[in-house]
């Protein structure tokens, strides 16, 4: 997937690839700053989970999942939501 903005001196290109074998997600952005007639390119790599797997975790770290959220809104979580959010605590 490829986009593009501007915020104010700023050109972002972003690419994104996802490999479902390893379930990451590459990162590539382009920044050019037409200001100073600059670019710059930052990488990274995310490593995805979905809810079983976080679930897995949190348990094996002592924790006990409360409750989940489908974003950073605190959306009710569903099988489409983009993000997982996870409010856990230690087990007693």
């Amino acid at each position: 997937m490829q986009s593009w903005r501007k915020i104010n001196n700023l050109i972002i290109l972003e690419e994104r690839k996802y490999n479902p074998k390893t379930k990451t997600m590459k990162v590539e952005l382009q920044i050019i700053d037409i200001k100073q007639k600059k670019t710059f390119s930052i990488f990274h790599l995310n490593r995805l989970y979905n809810f079983i797997e976080l679930k897995t975790m949190f348990n094996k770290a002592g924790l006990e999942v409360i409750k989940r959220y489908g974003g950073l809104r605190l959306k009710r979580f569903s099988k489409d939501a983009t993000r997982v959010v996870v409010l856990a605590e230690k087990r007693r």
